[in-house]
């Protein structure tokens, strides 16, 4: 084994909401765990890039996910077990005050929580499903809004409740790209991951689709279990599950639950939470695209902030979503400026 002592770790900017992924020195305890790797099947050895002194200077464990991560799936299982009070809660590891705060700022805003702390009817409808408060928010704005593709918004939330399948082996990227673009779709990720996991449940042979269009038959298999596993929590929940309908109500769904990243296009870029500039990364099916207005459901920085899971949106989708943003860009459902009328957006699969 040989170690670099450095890690990438994951951090979310509490004001943007945006992770950061960033090299940083590995703990004491981390640089153990890989030692002990090297004589686990066979005798081994060991090789660290940094010396001793560097060793002892390091932190003895490295920081708690609570002290770094977003906490608002936390803040809303306490809000549900009735906890208001959650900075007093004794947590094993307090996490800071300002990441709890922009937690409940961002269940308000999506409508899961009141004023009061409390679970409104829309987060006591999120709480059964085993995913992020802004997935959870989507699927319960399909059932509400958008009620004949309650089926496709599952798929969505499957396919992000894993790693993404879309495989690209030395050498054979380009076969590889060529292959997926059979699946992509023009409103983007969204719908592509609707597209990718529907051809897959019905191809009659899931490996040969999964070696034909390069995706991992693993997670694709596991994908296909938590959408069945979504299915039943939202039939038990009392949410008849719909499919076929115009396909745009998944991307409006989608720009419900993740309002806080619709971003609007600033020449090659996006302007993303915090006018942080974002690029669309190259795994996204809009990758390349002119479009003026897009959704994300994921933004990490990296050595820049790319953006995941990228949707494509008309000017009043933006207004539907979120009012106080379609007011900052001037943007009202009925009136809307030359250039977006313009912008012709295909929503057949």
């Amino acid at each position: 084994v040989i170690d670099s002592g450095l890690a990438k770790v994951p951090r979310v900017h509490n004001r943007t909401g945006i992770t950061t992924l960033r090299e940083e020195g590995i703990s004491r305890a981390s640089a153990e765990q890989r030692a002990g790797r090297a004589g686990r099947t066979a005798p081994g050895r060991a090789v660290r890039l940094y010396s001793q002194k560097a060793f002892r200077a390091r932190s003895a464990f490295t920081d708690e996910e609570i002290l770094r991560l977003d906490l608002s799936d936390v803040a809303l299982r306490l809000i549900h077990l009735g906890v208001r009070d959650i900075e007093d809660f004794p947590l094993p590891t307090p996490p800071p005050g300002r990441a709890l705060d922009a937690a409940l700022a961002s269940l308000r805003a999506m409508g899961a929580i009141d004023g009061q702390r409390a679970l409104t009817p829309t987060g006591e409808r999120m709480m059964p499903f085993p995913l992020s408060p802004a997935l959870a928010r989507v699927v319960i704005e399909a059932a509400d809004h958008f009620p004949t593709v309650v089926d496709e918004v599952l798929m969505v939330g499957a396919f992000s409740s894993a790693r993404s399948p879309f495989l690209y082996p030395q050498g054979e990227e380009r076969q590889a790209r060529r292959a997926q673009e059979q699946l992509a779709h023009p409103l983007g990720d969204a719908l592509t991951a609707v597209t990718t996991l529907r051809r897959y449940l019905k191809s009659g042979n899931p490996d040969g689709f999964c070696e034909a269009s390069y995706l991992d038959p693993t997670i694709m298999a596991f994908i296909a279990k938590a959408h069945r596993q979504l299915t039943e929590i939202a039939r038990h929940g009392g949410i008849e599950i719909k499919r076929g309908g115009d396909p745009s109500g998944v991307v409006r769904a989608v720009a419900v639950g993740f309002a806080r990243q619709i971003m609007r296009k600033q020449g090659r870029l996006y302007a993303g939470p915090g006018d942080t500039a974002v690029a669309i990364h190259p795994s996204s099916s809009l990758f390349g695209s002119d479009a003026r207005y897009v959704v994300a459901t994921e933004i990490v920085v990296s050595n820049r902030a790319y953006a995941r899971g990228v949707s494509r949106l008309r000017p009043e989708w933006v207004a539907e979503a979120c009012p106080e943003l379609a007011e900052r860009w001037h943007i009202t459902k009925r009136r809307r400026a030359k250039r977006d009328r313009d912008e012709e957006i295909p929503v057949a699969i």
